[in-house]
């Protein structure tokens, strides 16, 4: 089989030529199109850049939070042991107290006892003042 050869008629060659030109206009389209797209990719690109910047600060915060957070730790344990120390101190003190309400028990017990005496020392001297009244009556 030979190849079969036409003619390039002017026509075909018109045809040809308006065909490359809209394909020409529909590739700057696209074009401008992927342009306006990577402007818009540019600016999200600069918006995500930000938002990074911003997220390294924060980041930062966080790390000298974190070296405040272990100072209030320690902060913490330290005033546990002032509590330890002042639960000690409270028990000496309830110690004290109660040694000092047993001394004070001992010593109501003992004028409890004095009263009653001097109430029966009293009562004979009466008893005794009230016989010699009757028997001089």
């Amino acid at each position: 089989m030979s190849p079969v050869r036409e003619a390039w008629t002017d026509e075909r060659l018109d045809d040809l030529s308006h065909y490359v030109q809209d394909g020409f206009r529909d590739l700057r389209a696209d074009l401008r199109g992927a342009r306006g797209e990577i402007g818009e990719l540019r600016g999200e690109i600069g918006v995500l850049r930000s938002d990074v910047g911003e997220l390294n600060g924060l980041k930062e915060e966080v790390g000298g939070l974190s070296g405040e957070v272990r100072e209030v730790r320690g902060e913490v344990g330290g005033l546990r042991g002032e509590v330890g120390e002042v639960r000690g101190e409270v028990g000496e003190v309830r110690g004290e107290v109660g040694g000092l309400r047993s001394e004070m028990n001992a010593r109501f017990d003992a004028l409890e006892r004095n009263m009653q005496m001097w109430a029966r020392v009293f009562g004979a001297i009466l008893v005794a003042i009230l016989g010699l009244i009757g028997t001089q009556l």
